[in-house]
C-alpha cells in the first residue's frame, strides 16, 4: 500500500510569508517513478501536526555580518508572546549555522520544531528548537544536488520544496527534500527543471512559479507559470507578467484566495517595480503593473482582501508600501508609505507572516538592525506597531528571518 504521506500534495503555501493552509490526502506527489528521478514513495518524511494557534512564538533572525563587517554565520531567537510583544532574551540566545543568509525567509514546519534555511553557500542550515526556543544545530550545511535559493515548507512537515536559481544548464529548478522526525533531511532530488525560477506557491493543488521557463514552456515571453502539481508536474500555461524580459524577480506572494499573484522585480537596471497576475483555471492573466518601488524585496498579503504590504529595501524611497484596489474603477494602486511608530524603517527587506489565532494577518519586517511588526485590519488600515531593535553595529544587521507557524 502507498503511504498516505507520499501521497499528499501542498493545497496553500503563500510565499513573501510562507504561510501553509492545509493538504489534500488524496493527490500524488511528484516523485520521478521509475525513471530516474527521485523515488519519494520510498522514503518519505515525518508530518506534523500544528500547535495551538495562541501561544508563545518564535521568530529566528540571521545576523550575517561580524563586528569587523567580516561575514558572520550566527542567528538569533527571539520571543513573540501570544499577544504580539517581542522580546530579545538576555543573554541573546545565538546559535551558528554553516554559513550566513543574509536575505531571505527562514521555513518551519507546522510545528515549529525544525528550521530550513538557504545559506549562501547555496546548502541548507538544519536546526530545531524546543518548547522553549532553544536552538539545537541539526546540520550546519546540508548539501544536496541544488544551490539553494529558497525553501518553500509543505503544510504535512514531512518535505519541504528547494529552488535554485540557475539556469537549466546549472541544475535550475525545482527540488524536493524529505524531512525526519529527528529533523534531519535527505534529497531526493530535481521535481522541476526551470531557467532562473524565483517565487514559488500552490493553490488547488497547483503550484504557480516564476521563470523565464519550466518544463517545457515557452523559453521567452512567459514569465509566471501555472503548473499542475502531480507525477510528474505538468505545465498548464503561462503569462507576461512585466511585459519584458528584464527583470530579476525578488519579493512575491499569493492572494489568500490563490486568485492573484504578486512579483517584485529588483533589476538593478531598469525600472522599480511590482507585477500582478490573475491566476485561473487555464493558466496566468496579466492585471497590471504598478512603478516605483525600489527593490520590492519582501510582499505580504492581507488576509481581508485586497491590500498588500512590499518592502522597499534601497534608497531613495526605502521604506514599506501599502497596494491595494482603490485606484479608478478598482484597480491596483500604490496608497503609499505607512505611518511608522516611531523611526522609520531603515533598508526593510524580507517580511513572514503569522495566519492564525488573534496574531493572525501580523507581519514581520526584517530591517537593518531590527524586527518590526505590522498588521492588516478587517478595514483595510496596515498599522505599524513598532520595532525592536538589536542595537547598533554591524554585528546586528538583520538578514534571513523566520517565525512559527
Amino acid at each position: 500500500m502507498q503511504d498516505a504521506a507520499a501521497m499528499r500534495i501542498p493545497i496553500s503555501i503563500l510565499f513573501v510569508t510562507m504561510v501553509a493552509c492545509g493538504g489534500d490526502d488524496t493527490s500524488t506527489a511528484p516523485d520521478g517513478g521509475g525513471d530516474g528521478g527521485p523515488d519519494v514513495d520510498a522514503a518519505v518524511g515525518c508530518l506534523r501536526e500544528p500547535k495551538p494557534a495562541d501561544r508563545t512564538r518564535y521568530i529566528v533572525v540571521a545576523h550575517p555580518y561580524t563586528a569587523s563587517s567580516g561575514p558572520s554565520t550566527m542567528y538569533e531567537v527571539i520571543e513573540l508572546s501570544a499577544t504580539g510583544a517581542l522580546m530579545r532574551f538576555s543573554p541573546p540566545r545565538m546559535f551558528s549555522l554553516g554559513a550566513r543568509s543574509p536575505f531571505g525567509v527562514i521555513a518551519f514546519t507546522p510545528d515549529g520544531d525544525v528550521g530550513l534555511v538557504a545559506m549562501d553557500n547555496g546548502r541548507l542550515g538544519v536546526f530545531r528548537l524546543d518548547p522553549d526556543g532553544m536552538p539545537t544545530v541539526v546540520d550546519p550545511s546540508f548539501s544536496g544536488a541544488f544551490y539553494a535559493s529558497r525553501v518553500i515548507m509543505d503544510p504535512g512537515g514531512d518535505r519541504a520544496w528547494v529552488v535554485d536559481r540557475n539556469t537549466r544548464e546549472n541544475g535550475g529548478g525545482v527540488y524536493l527534500v524529505t524531512i525526519g522526525c529527528d529533523g534531519t533531511v535527505a534529497d531526493r532530488g530535481l521535481i522541476a527543471a526551470a531557467r532562473s525560477p524565483g517565487g514559488l506557491a500552490f493553490v488547488n493543488g497547483r503550484a504557480v512559479l516564476a521563470a523565464r521557463d519550466v518544463l517545457d514552456s515557452p523559453t521567452s515571453g512567459t514569465d509566471v507559470h501555472l503548473l499542475e502539481w502531480t507525477n510528474p508536474p505538468t505545465l498548464v500555461g503561462g503569462g507576461d507578467a512585466f511585459g519584458d524580459d528584464n527583470q530579476i524577480t525578488s519579493g512575491f506572494a499569493l492572494a489568500r484566495d490563490g486568485k492573484t499573484f504578486f512579483l517584485g522585480d529588483s533589476t538593478p537596471v531598469g525600472p522599480d517595480r511590482v507585477a500582478i497576475v490573475g491566476v485561473n483555471a487555464t493558466g496566468i492573466a496579466p492585471i497590471t503593473v504598478v512603478p516605483g518601488i525600489s527593490d520590492p524585496s519582501g510582499i505580504a498579503t492581507s488576509p481581508h482582501g485586497d491590500v498588500v504590504l512590499v518592502t522597499s529595501s534601497q534608497p531613495p524611497g526605502e521604506g514599506i508600501y501599502v497596494l491595494d484596489t482603490g485606484g479608478p474603477n478598482g484597480t491596483w494602486r500604490n496608497r503609499g508609505e505607512i505611518t511608522y511608530r516611531g523611526p522609520a524603517a531603515e533598508l526593510p527587506g524580507d517580511v513572514v507572516t503569522i495566519d492564525r489565532g488573534q496574531l493572525a494577518g501580523t507581519v514581520l519586517v526584517s530591517e537593518l538592525t531590527k524586527v518590526r511588526r505590522v498588521v492588516f485590519h478587517s478595514d483595510g488600515r496596515v498599522e505599524d506597531l513598532g520595532a525592536l531593535s538589536f542595537g547598533d553595529g554591524v554585528e546586528h544587521i538583520a538578514g534571513a528571518i523566520g517565525v512559527t507557524p
